[in-house]
């Protein structure tokens, strides 16, 4: 059994996806796999399916997905009625969303321990795992509800690769697609000072100060703050003309 909220929400079994009939299914079923083995309460539940306004058979329509689920999934995950929710016995089922999470835990104790090679293919198998917007095909409650936190956490994973790439050395190769990220997240400093990093490793100086000079302009005109300590520290090192080895 395979079970996956990273992309479009879908259960698979044997190599064959498991039809579930709508939206509501979907989002009944990736509400408990964000559970992570714990029990959902029937509120989390209803916020999920129907946000701000359950309907007044709350409760028989959250029995009747259940029953629904575990005749889809037939015994090879269970759905168990815990009150005051649910929660999914998936033991034994490959679930992408926990797959994750072990690599990235894998490729942090590597980063901690300066093994950036081992650190940097860890983190690119975990974000391997998405294969769109998370929850996709769930309700807008849903995704507006869990979505933003998923997506924030793969942001995070991103920007820690793009790091150990830079450590290994690979500022040139990286360059483009540090520009496309930079350009579809203008205010995220991480990717902003990678960029900045790079250029200063490719020996792009002038174009390095030239980025700081736009995003401190960005941060200042649209929220009137001045950049990060981090941002900050790899300016100044860089105009002290410390050698891109040491600047991070």
């Amino acid at each position: 059994m395979e079970l996956r909220i990273l992309g479009p929400i879908e259960a698979w079994h044997g190599g064959e996806e498991i039809r579930l009939d709508g939206t509501k299914q979907r989002t009944f079923l990736a509400s408990l796999m964000l559970g992570e083995g714990r029990i959902v309460h029937d509120v989390r539940l209803a916020e999920h399916l129907w946000g701000a306004n359950p309907p007044s058979t709350m409760d028989a329509q959250l029995y009747t997905y259940a029953s629904r689920l575990r005749s889809y999934l037939g015994g090879h995950a269970r759905v168990v009625r815990r009150s005051p929710g649910y929660l999914l016995h998936a033991d034994g089922a490959w679930i992408d969303l926990v797959e994750f999470e072990r690599l990235r835990r894998r490729a942090d104790a590597d980063w901690n321990l300066g093994r950036h090679a081992e650190a940097a293919a860890s983190y690119r198998e975990a974000l391997a795992l998405w294969r769109g917007p998370a929850l996709a095909g769930g309700a807008d409650a849903l995704i507006s509800a869990e979505g933003v936190a998923l997506e924030e956490t793969r942001l995070v994973v991103l920007a820690r690769r793009l790091e150990c790439e830079l450590e290994l050395g690979r500022a040139v190769e990286l360059l483009p697609e540090l520009r496309s990220l930079v350009a579809r997240h203008p205010l995220h400093e991480g990717f902003r000072a990678s960029l900045i990093n790079a250029l200063y490793q490719a020996d792009r100086q002038s174009e390095a100060l030239l980025e700081y000079d736009k995003v401190r302009h960005i941060l200042q005109e649209e929220l009137g703050v001045y950049p990060g300590p981090g941002l900050s520290r790899l300016f100044q090192r860089i105009l002290a003309g410390e050698h891109p080895s040491m600047v991070a």
